[in-house]
């Protein structure tokens, strides 16, 4: 019978051992005024707490976990996430330790949310393709910078 455990040293890099146990950050709720003021909050995420509501509402279908476990992200948690990820402009990793979630965790809701705004942009933003609108906009560029 093959060795197990340290005896064995394909097995040990296959199976590892030493992994202590996982670690779960808390979860901050931004939308306590004890954790941020209204001020601090429109200059973390760029919005204001009713606009980012209103936008997680609109992308609720879309970005809430299909698994419900107690340790899951909400909907909002996400938004927040990737929201003052885009504002700070700042790397995963930073942006994690800043919102309590790890890099992994980070990229994960960034593909998520981004993809459910890149979906609700094909709704909500409409070019004008009036070309007297188009040429009055094209002259307010060249009257402020110049041909």
């Amino acid at each position: 019978m093959a060795a197990v455990g340290n005896q064995n040293p394909i097995l040990n890099f296959i199976f590892p051992r030493n992994h202590g146990p996982r670690l779960f950050k808390p979860h901050k709720n931004p939308f306590d005024d004890q954790v941020l003021t209204p001020d601090e909050f429109r200059r973390r995420y760029r919005f204001s707490r009713d606009s980012l509501l209103e936008l997680a509402q609109i992308l609720k279908s879309q970005i809430e976990p299909l698994v419900a476990t107690n340790k899951a992200y909400t909907a909002i948690e996400r938004l927040c996430v990737v929201i003052r990820l885009l504002a700070a402009g700042a790397f995963q990793q930073i942006n994690g330790d800043a919102e309590h979630s790890s890099q992994p965790s980070v990229s994960r809701h960034l593909r998520i949310v981004c993809r459910a705004l890149k979906n609700l942009g094909k709704t909500l933003i409409q070019f004008n393709t009036d070309p007297a609108v188009l040429e009055a906009t094209s002259n307010g560029f060249y009257a402020v910078k110049g041909r």
